[in-house]
């Protein structure tokens, strides 16, 4: 392997570490004692560190030794994971960042300064800010793997000591440094905290002091009745103590070892088994265009299958057929990537804008394990952080704001993905003040969008629909009572592209959730063909409810709408023929025209009955021509703006025909 490959192979793996820190760093600043977080950030750094070190990479090296020793001081307690230090740790992981795209574009990572941060770490490292403690007066003996880590007699101890309303505390006493009698201030203090509960491991602490291995920093575990604060007061009567802490022990440090193994155990066995190799997406890419024309092909073959009415070729061909969707069916699952893969890069995002827009918000995210074509991935990311953004900056209010209403200061905002057939449905939701309609009615006429009698006739749900007319909001910022609205034409376009739809809804000062519904594959998908007049036409099959057929007489107009009954409910229908017709012209062009004729039939019309994201509508057809795999190509320029037209692709004889859109065609 060049090194050229060592190093894409480790951009692609420091890029995934670095979104991993991210995450783990959200949470631990929501959980500053979670020694788990910890522990699972020093081990992500420190793999960074040989990482780098292995492809020569000194700065980066350097710059994860100096994270890893200020997390192994946070790591055994001596000081807190506070605003400030969690500041500097994304400081670092974001230097890290900026490393790793320098060195994506060739060049030395030396252009990205560290020194600054590098020795505002160190003054960190130091100690302890409030009390001036430094890791060199602390001395050896406790390291955390002696000190945290607690033996299955110690646990059992903690447990007893819980069931009689005990609670264990990890004490941290602080002796002056001019003191000449250290060790017996730190016995005095020993005896002191014996007299209110239990030392763990007495023994092994004082043979610490004994040994003078414990600097002028003393730590040990102590269960008792008492509160901190009762603990803390007779501690400082102790001459020459200069501090003590006393803090609840973390929960996790409760976990018998045993179990500790057998879940390190497991963990390996799982590694062995899911094994998985990188690959590079063009190679990917180009394997689905080769399985799509085995798809066209295989068409082709079934006709002249049909034709000959060879047995022996009939057979073969079916069996072809079977492997060829076999194979396509795998090829889309390695396609699929988890929503993860950029739902991990938000959480930062979120805290981020959060910080600078001065708000407090709870983010959530749910199903981000379901998988989607790497197209729409890709396609999507910009789209969701608009939203997100918006959800931010002008979906939730301020903690004041929301504690005047009555709410909790905290904001909630949602990310969350669900499977819906063959599409995925994306929410982004939140509980902030919502949409005023009143507001946005106002709005519309004043921008000359629609007339005062045009919007009084217009629904709720067609009203939020204006905030997706390209310059709705470019004008005044303040002409929307949630800022929603800058940029959300951008937002549909994107989406309407990929074949998906964008639907809002809003409850006054209850919040608003956006959803965009996309389809999970797009390049090889399950059609029904139609023939409309002389053309044909293919509606997606997952989107298909049932065919019916209806009377001519049963078809009715309101306002200038064709509709039927339906089951009891009203059903627009849509004729094909006078949406398409033109367009199914310019497509066949080129190609000899079908002598055969078609004429409407008096008795009756072919309905396709389709539904899109909560809507229903029908489609007229003429002729019914069976089910198929198609390979979805891209349209040319010129049609890809019509509405209701998802592209393009070409049947076993040659024919080019058109895709349909059934979401926005619908919608």
């Amino acid at each position: 392997m060049e090194f050229s490959q060592y190093k894409e192979l480790f951009i692609g793996e420091s890029e995934e570490i670095i979104s991993s820190l991210n995450n783990n760093l959200v949470n631990l600043e929501s959980n500053p004692s979670d020694l788990s977080l910890l522990q699972e950030i020093f081990r992500l750094i420190h793999t960074l560190k040989g990482m780098a070190a292995t492809m020569g990479y000194q700065r980066m090296s350097t710059l994860a030794h100096a994270l890893e020793t200020l997390l192994d001081v946070l790591r055994r307690g001596v000081i807190e994971a506070d605003k400030e230090i969690m500041d500097k740790l994304f400081q670092g992981v974001d230097k890290f960042s900026q490393i790793i795209e320098v060195i994506k574009k060739g060049e030395e990572e030396s252009s990205v300064e560290i020194e600054d941060l590098i020795e505002t770490l160190k003054d960190i490292n130091v100690g302890d800010i409030k009390t001036g403690i430094k890791p060199t007066e602390v001395g050896g003996g406790f390291e955390e793997r002696r000190v945290l880590r607690l033996d299955e007699e110690d646990r059992k101890m903690i447990k007893e000591s819980l069931e009689k309303g005990e609670k264990t505390y990890q004490v941290t006493l602080a002796i002056e440094r001019e003191s000449l009698l250290k060790q017996a201030r730190a016995f005095t203090a020993l005896s002191v905290a014996q007299d209110m509960g239990k030392i763990i491991k007495p023994h092994y602490i004082a043979n610490q002091i004994k040994q003078e291995k414990f600097g002028r920093l003393v730590v040990f575990f102590l269960t008792s009745k008492h509160t901190p604060e009762e603990i803390r007061n007779k501690l400082v009567l102790v001459p020459e103590i200069e501090k003590v802490d006393v803090k609840i022990l973390d929960i996790n440090l409760l976990l018998p070892l045993k179990k500790e193994k057998e879940t390190e155990k497991k963990e390996t066995e799982t590694l062995k088994v899911s094994q998985t190799i990188r690959v590079k997406v063009n190679h990917l890419d180009n394997l689905m265009n080769l399985i799509g024309e085995l798809v066209i092909d295989k068409t082709r073959l079934i006709e002249i299958s049909r034709s000959l009415e060879d047995k022996v070729l009939s057979d073969t061909i079916s069996r072809l057929n079977n492997l060829i969707s076999a194979l396509q069916d795998e090829m889309i699952v390695l396609r699929l990537v988890p929503l993860a893969y950029i739902f991990g890069h938000f959480p930062r995002m979120m805290r981020d804008i959060a910080a600078r827009e001065a708000k407090e918000i709870d983010f959530i995210i749910e199903g981000e394990d379901i998988g989607v074509d790497r197209t729409v991935l890709d396609e999507i990311n910009e789209p969701l952080i608009h939203l997100l953004r918006n959800a931010v900056s002008h979906g939730v209010e301020s903690p004041a704001v929301r504690k005047a209403k009555g709410k909790k200061e905290r904001g909630t905002i949602r990310l969350k993905a669900a499977r819906e057939k063959n599409y995925v449905a994306i929410e982004v939701s939140d509980d902030g003040k919502g949409i005023n309609i009143d507001n946005l009615k106002k709005v519309a006429v004043e921008k000359g969008f629609f007339t005062q009698s045009e919007v009084e006739r217009m629904k709720d749900e067609d009203i939020l629909n204006v905030i997706f007319l390209p310059g709705f909001s470019t004008k005044e910022k303040s002409s929307f009572v949630s800022g929603r609205g800058v940029g959300m034409d951008v937002v549909k376009d994107k989406v309407t592209a990929l074949g998906g739809t964008v639907h809002i809804e809003t409850k006054e000062e209850r919040g608003t959730k956006v959803t965009i519904r996309l389809p999970v594959n797009m390049a090889i998908i399950e059609v029904l063909l139609v023939r409309v007049g002389k053309y044909i036409y293919c509606l997606p099959l997952v989107s298909i409810i049932e065919i019916i057929k209806i009377s001519k007489n049963e078809v009715k107009k309101i306002d200038n709408t064709e509709v039927v009954n339906y089951r009891g409910t009203v059903l627009p229908i849509i004729r094909l023929e006078e949406k398409f017709g033109a367009v199914g012209r310019l497509l066949t062009s080129t190609l000899e025209e079908e002598k055969e004729t078609v004429s409407y039939q008096d008795d009756g019309l072919s309905v396709v009955v389709a539904e899109s994201a909560g809507k229903v509508a029908g489609l007229v057809v003429d002729k019914l021509i069976g089910q198929q795999d198609i390979v979805v190509k891209n349209l040319p320029s010129a049609l890809r703006k019509i509405k209701g037209i998802g592209g393009a692709t070409i049947l076993g004889k040659g024919e080019v025909v058109l895709v349909l859109d059934l979401n926005s065609l619908i919608s």
